[in-house]
C-alpha cells in the first residue's frame, strides 16, 4: 500500500508538485551555470548551490551531470520556436508563420545564454552519448515542428509540393543554429531591414510554382 497522499479531485499531488518544482530550478540552474562555465567547468555543487539546494537533491532527479545538461538542452530547445514566433503569429498562414520564424532570428527575446548553452553542448557531446542523446532530441522535436509547418504550406498550395521537407527542416534548423552560434561570440546581427528582405526572398523562392 502507498504511503504517498492520494490525488485530490483536480489531479493535483503535493510531493509529486514539490519534486516537480526541485527539478525545474535545477535544470534552470543548470542552465545559467553551464553557459558561465561551461560543461567541464561547472561542478554539480555550483549548480545545487545557484539552485539554492543540496547536491543530494541533484542526484534525488538526475543521474550526473551529463544527465543535467541534456535536461537543461531539451528544456531551452522545448521553448525554442515558441520564443523565436511574435505573439499572434501562429494563427497566420505557413508562409507568414516561416518569415516571422526567420525574423525572430534577428529580435527574438532569446536570452544570451542560449547561444552559449549550444556551444557547450555540442563540445561536450562529442564525449558524452548521453548529452548527445539530448541535444538530438531537442533538435529532432523542433523539427518535427517546422516539418508540420511545410507539410501544412504544401497541403494548402502555399509551398511547392515537389519540396523536400526533411530538407526545409534541415536547412532552416542550420541556419538558427548558426544564429545562435555566432550571437554567442558578440558578433552583432545583420540589420532588420536587409535580413527581412532576404529572409521574404528565401520564403518566397519556396512558393508553389506558377504553370508556364
Amino acid at each position: 500500500m502507498s504511503v504517498l497522499p492520494p490525488f485530490d479531485n483536480t489531479g493535483y499531488h503535493p510531493i509529486v508538485a514539490q519534486d516537480l518544482a526541485t527539478r525545474d530550478r535545477l535544470i534552470e540552474a543548470a542552465v545559467e551555470v553551464f553557459s558561465e562555465k561551461g560543461f567541464e567547468g561547472a561542478r554539480v555543487g555550483d549548480i545545487a548551490r545557484r539552485a539554492g539546494l543540496t547536491t543530494g537533491a541533484i542526484y534525488a532527479q538526475f543521474v550526473n551531470k551529463a544527465d543535467l545538461l541534456r535536461e537543461a538542452i531539451e528544456s531551452s530547445s522545448a521553448q525554442g520556436l515558441d520564443r523565436l514566433m511574435p505573439a499572434g503569429a501562429e494563427g497566420a498562414d505557413p508562409a507568414a508563420q516561416l518569415t516571422a520564424l526567420g525574423l525572430g532570428l534577428v529580435d527574438s527575446s532569446l536570452p544570451e545564454w542560449v547561444g552559449g548553452l549550444l556551444v557547450e553542448a555540442m563540445v561536450a557531446a562529442r564525449r558524452d552519448p548521453l548529452v548527445a542523446e539530448g541535444l538530438r532530441e531537442g533538435l529532432k522535436g523542433q523539427g518535427r515542428d517546422l516539418a508540420g509547418l511545410f507539410q501544412e504550406g504544401k497541403r494548402q498550395g502555399v509551398f511547392d509540393a515537389a519540396l523536400d521537407t526533411n530538407a526545409a527542416v534541415q536547412f532552416c534548423t542550420a541556419l538558427s543554429l548558426g544564429m545562435l552560434l555566432l550571437g554567442s561570440v558578440g558578433l552583432e546581427p545583420p540589420r532588420r531591414k536587409e535580413w527581412e528582405e532576404l529572409v521574404g526572398r528565401l520564403v518566397g523562392a519556396l512558393a508553389k510554382q506558377e504553370e508556364q
